[in-house]
């Protein structure tokens, strides 16, 4: 256990490495821009573009398993007692993850679009997607089809807003602990009687 906690601290320290480099680039567009500004008559207005301040930073890729994942994907689905290591390798693309399991398991990772496209009768073909209620705005994100419990669908005609934009909500739940536990609950509602 401590062997991953040592693991996982390495791969937070490069991680934070790369997001410091990429800060200090962003900084330092920020402090030109903002001295050419100064440097401009009070009379005039002057306008600046600049390609790299608006620029996301480049995301590593995913190997689990030493099979490639997507550069976003959604690891929820493997436990922390699961991991055996994970090892981080920079390079000018991004850098590279590998996390290697204890127990290989046969994991079939999706995309959301793909997880639409398979599990989803709509007549729309705009979606909102949800992982255990957050929000991933990039269909493109994977995760684990094994780990998924349950698709629920809010259909276009449930809000005024959906119908007028053509959009469905795909709400994924997945196996996570507190999902399988939840799972088995029933809930009451109403008053209690006297």
């Amino acid at each position: 256990m401590a062997e991953n906690q040592k693991n996982v601290n390495l791969l937070l320290s490069k991680s934070i490495a790369m997001y410091k480099k990429f800060l200090f680039a962003t900084i330092s567009c920020l402090i030109i821009s903002v001295m050419v500004q100064a440097q401009t008559p009070k009379d005039s207005i002057k306008v600046t573009y600049s390609s790299t301040v608006n620029k996301t930073p480049v995301q590593p890729t995913y190997y689990i398993d030493s099979v490639p994942v997507s550069k976003k994907v959604y690891t929820g689905g493997i436990g922390q007692d699961e991991i055996a290591s994970i090892t981080v390798a920079e390079d000018s693309a991004g850098g590279k993850i590998y996390i290697n399991l204890k127990k290989r398991i046969e994991r079939n990772f999706l995309s959301l679009k793909q997880v639409s496209d398979k599990y989803v009768k709509s007549a729309v073909s705009k979606f909102l997607y949800t992982i255990d209620g957050t929000l991933f705005t990039d269909e493109e994100t994977t995760l684990d089809e094994n780990y998924i419990l349950s698709i629920h669908v809010v259909h276009p005609e449930s809000s005024p807003f959906l119908k007028e934009n053509k959009l469905a909500i795909v709400q994924i739940l997945t196996r996570s602990k507190e999902n399988l536990e939840k799972q088995h609950q029933i809930r009451i509602r109403g008053a209690a009687s006297r």
